[in-house]
């Protein structure tokens, strides 16, 4: 069975770019509470509005959202990957490899964690277990 990364933006939420950072898992303050207001209760039978979607690859990482970037990792090909891209079109900013692809028969493949951005670094665990460090620009330190 393949699993496949989709990274889907949509609008749910009355999306401006007066929204809230969700730098790490669960949140701003690990919580798994968001402090939006006026969250839609009811979608058009159609559903959300799409934003934009890019298709990556293989994996489990979850979604950081940090000053108008959004931070995610996946495999493709033999590699893994952690990547940024603008919030408000998909378009990649930068992508670097963090390692070898990770195979695993029962849980399937690719990266696992999610990146966790503290000012001007991002922090991401390969599924292998190493740690790296990104600058929020296209300076990598991993």
């Amino acid at each position: 069975m393949i699993y496949r990364c989709y990274l889907l933006i949509a609008v749910v939420l009355c999306f401006s770019s007066a929204h809230a950072d969700w730098p790490q898992w669960l949140g701003p303050n690990r919580t798994g509470i968001s402090s939006e207001t006026g969250v839609l209760t009811t979608w058009a039978a159609d559903g959300p509005t799409v934003v934009w979607q890019k298709e990556l690859g293989e994996g489990f990482s979850g979604i950081s959202v940090a000053d108008g970037r959004v931070y995610t990792m996946f495999s493709a090909g033999e590699d893994e990957f952690v990547i940024c891209l603008n919030e408000e079109t998909g378009r990649e900013i930068w992508r670097f490899r963090t390692g070898a692809k990770f195979y695993e028969r029962q849980g399937g493949n690719g990266p696992r964690s999610q990146p966790t951005v503290d000012g001007e670094r991002v922090f991401v665990l390969s599924a292998e277990g190493w740690l790296a460090v990104a600058g929020r620009s296209l300076r990598w330190n991993g």
